[in-house]
């Protein structure tokens, strides 16, 4: 938000790329939290009626990776490292070695977690 009380102007800075149609809000205080934990502060943030569709939040709800792209779970794999969520991150690298074993980016990524 600008100092200018009377015009608000509010600034997003997208730290990846975003594809058309992927839109997600998080606030700081609400990325390390679990599932249900998120839903609810965004409930409160966004409205009632709000629901997440981001590739994490997808993900957790059923822990079913075959709606998500190998880029996708790469992502959620490196927030993951980012958030010290190592088991996380281990296993999302897995996904995508199950079905790309050569992918050597992965490989290093899963070696790290």
């Amino acid at each position: 938000l600008n100092g200018d009380l009377e015009s608000p102007v509010l600034q997003w800075i997208a730290l990846h790329d975003v594809a058309h149609g992927d839109f997600s809000v998080s606030r700081i205080e609400v990325l390390n939290g679990d599932l249900e934990s998120r839903a609810l502060e965004l409930k409160r943030t966004m409205g009632g009626k709000f629901a997440c569709a981001c590739s994490r939040c997808r993900f957790e709800e059923h822990f079913d990776s075959s709606n998500l792209s190998s880029k996708e779970l790469k992502h959620l794999g490196d927030l993951a490292m980012q958030q010290t969520r190592y088991e996380d991150a281990s296993l999302l690298y897995d996904k995508i070695l199950e079905t790309h074993p050569r992918d050597f980016d992965v490989l290093h990524s899963k070696a790290a977690s």
